[in-house]
C-alpha cells in the first residue's frame, strides 16, 4: 500500500493564501494555525490523497468499535495503568474533536488529526521532490533554448544577405515588405524544428514526469517518474 505524489500535481509554484484558503477549517478544526504557508498549501493537495486510503478500504474493514480502557488489578501494574491514560488521552481528544464538529456541521466528515498528522508528515518530505522538480524544469528551458537557437542563427544568415543591401532610409513601403519578409521566414522556417521540437517536448515532459512515494505510514520510498509508482494517489 502506497501513497504517489506527482510533482506536477503539487502547488511547488502557487504557494499563497488564497490557494491555503480552502484547508483553512481543517487547520482551525485540529489548533493547527501556527503551521506555515507552505505546508498548509501543501496539505491542499496530499489531504485528498491520504483519505483515499478510506474510501478503498472501506467495504473490507470490520465495523468499528470503541475500546475500552483495560481493567487494572489490584497490584496497580503500570503498563495497564499507561494504557489506561492513553485511552483516556484519546477519548479527550475525540471528544474535543466531536465538540468542534457539532458546533460547526459543515465540518463534518472533515479529515481525522490522523490523517491531517500522517499528511504532514508526507508535506514535510515534499520539498525534496520540490528540489528535483525545479531542476527538472530548469533542464527542459535549457533544452528548449537549445533547439531555439539552431532557427535563429538560421534566420539571421538568411537576413545577412538584405542587411548589407540595406539602404541608408528605408520607406514605409520598404519597411512594410520587410516585416512581410520576416514573416514569411517565421512561417516557413519552423518545418525545419517541428520534428526536433516534437523530440524535445516529449524528453522535457519525460523530465518533469517526477513523483514521490510513501508508504501509508509516511515513509518515504523514493523519487521516480510516476508511471513507476503507479501515477498520483493511493494504491492499495
Amino acid at each position: 500500500m502506497t501513497l504517489v505524489f506527482e510533482a506536477r500535481r503539487l502547488p511547488f509554484g502557487s504557494i499563497s493564501e488564497a490557494y491555503a484558503a480552502p484547508i483553512q477549517p481543517i487547520v482551525a478544526l485540529h489548533a493547527l494555525d501556527e503551521l506555515p504557508l507552505w505546508d498548509r498549501c501543501m496539505l491542499v493537495a496530499v489531504l485528498p490523497v491520504v483519505q483515499q486510503r478510506h474510501s478503498a478500504g472501506a467495504a473490507a474493514a470490520p465495523p468499528s468499535t470503541v475500546a475500552q480502557p483495560p481493567l487494572t488489578g489490584s497490584s496497580g501494574d503500570n503498563a495497564d495503568a499507561a494504557a489506561a491514560a492513553s485511552w483516556s488521552s484519546a477519548t479527550i481528544r475525540a471528544a474535543n474533536h466531536e465538540e468542534r464538529v457539532n458546533a460547526s456541521p459543515e465540518l463534518a466528515g472533515a479529515p481525522s488529526l490522523e490523517d491531517v498528522t500522517l499528511a504532514l508528515t508526507i508535506v514535510r518530505a515534499l520539498d525534496e521532490l520540490e528540489v528535483v522538480y525545479d531542476s527538472s524544469i530548469s533542464t527542459r528551458a535549457e533544452l528548449e533554448q537549445q533547439q531555439q537557437q539552431p532557427s535563429l542563427h538560421a534566420a539571421s544568415l538568411a537576413e545577412a544577405p538584405r542587411r548589407a543591401f540595406k539602404q541608408p532610409k528605408k520607406t514605409s513601403e520598404e519597411l512594410l515588405m520587410e516585416q512581410l519578409l520576416q514573416e514569411r521566414l517565421a512561417d516557413t522556417a519552423p518545418y525545419l524544428l517541428e520534428s526536433s521540437d516534437e523530440d524535445g517536448e516529449k524528453s522535457a515532459e519525460a523530465a518533469v514526469d517526477v513523483a514521490m512515494c510513501f508508504t501509508v505510514k509516511g515513509e518515504s520510498l523514493g523519487i521516480g517518474t510516476a508511471n513507476i509508482f503507479g501515477g498520483h494517489g493511493y494504491h492499495p
